[in-house]
């Protein structure tokens, strides 16, 4: 198999970029549960709910320890963050839905914002 693809596919992309939703849905909730006026605010809605899984993404990428083909350049790390900061809901729903086939066991719903 071709090594991004290995990479794509491994088990540490797919912690990342689990970790990528369950913190930026986490962070989401507790901002809009602490603050509720930035709910209709230009800047939350354009800026910083968009942005916020790709800079949890990268972050994570940094801190949790990578397919060693990724190798030990900064760059590559935050390229495989934004990566998985971008796929992060998409992933979510479909582990959402195997979770739920597989075992019966309902997560919850994905953010309807992303």
């Amino acid at each position: 198999m071709d090594k991004i693809l290995d990479i794509l596919l491994s088990w540490q992309m797919l912690v990342l970029t689990l970790g990528s939703y369950g913190i930026t849905w986490a962070l989401r909730t507790l901002v809009t549960g602490l603050f509720p006026q930035v709910m209709g605010k230009r800047i939350w809605e354009k800026v910083c709910v968009p942005l916020g899984p790709l800079a949890n993404g990268m972050i994570l990428a940094v801190v949790l320890p990578l397919p060693p083909e990724v190798g030990t350049l900064l760059s590559s790390k935050l390229v495989l963050g934004l990566i998985a900061g971008l796929s992060s809901a998409a992933v979510y729903s479909r582990f959402r839905d195997f979770a739920r086939e597989k075992t019966g066991v309902v997560l919850p719903e994905g953010s309807k914002e992303s």
